[in-house]
Parts: structure tokens; sequence; C-alpha cells
């Protein structure tokens, strides 16, 4: 092999463990105790019904900007900003509607192995 051969098989190595070690360790975590985040309050309220929205959303059941499924109906643009502004939240698209606590537990784990992977990259 090559240098440069070595050099490029290290980064993906260093860049794949970065990214499976967060991932596996909270997945591990989450089974060895048997909890899921979605337990926790704010998980199971708010995050479960803004990416239920949002596959409305995606699927052209709702509209983006405003619904009136929370309260009175509210402007939905804030929520979008700040709640759904990640690559990740697609990934409701791949699971049926009822299913959407799966959907979040997912976004959740891929969300802290990207976060070891760019704590990697920027270290």
């Amino acid at each position: 092999m090559r240098i440069s051969e070595k050099t490029a098989l290290k980064s993906v190595l260093q860049y794949g463990l970065a990214f499976l070690l967060p991932a596996l360790l909270i997945t591990g975590t989450f089974a060895a105790l048997g909890v899921s985040p979605l337990l926790i309050t704010g998980m199971s309220q708010l995050y479960i019904d803004f990416h239920a929205w949002f596959y409305d959303v995606l699927t052209g059941a709702q509209s983006p900007f405003f619904s009136f499924r929370a309260g009175m109906g509210m402007n939905m643009t804030g929520l979008l900003a700040f709640y759904q502004a990640s690559p990740f939240s697609f990934l409701v698209l791949l699971f049926p509607k009822e299913a959407m606590p799966d959907a979040v537990l997912l976004i959740t784990i891929l969300k802290l192995g990207a976060a070891g992977l760019m704590f990697s990259i920027f270290a």
C-alpha cells in the first residue's frame, strides 16, 4: 500500500469510528437501562408531534406555514426554523406516521453520531 492509501484508510476508519462510537454507546445505554428518550416529557409531547406535523407537510396533508393543530392555530414558520431545520428531519418519510416515535429515536441516534463525527473533524 502506498502512503496516501494508508492515510486515506486511516482517515476513513477514524471518521467511521467517530460516527459509530457515540451512536452505538447511546444505543447501548438506552438498551441496557431499558429506557427510551421518547419517554421524557418534552420529547414525547413536542418532538413526536412536530415530526408528525412535518411528515404531513412533506406528504402534502398540511400547510408548512400555518396549522390549526396547535391551540387555536399558529404560525409554523418558527417551528420549522427551530425544530425541523435539520437534514435528518426528512428521515420521517421512511417511516409510517404511526411509527413516528421510532423515527425520532433514529434521528436522535444519528444526530449524536454526526456530532461525534463533526467533533473529530474539527478537533
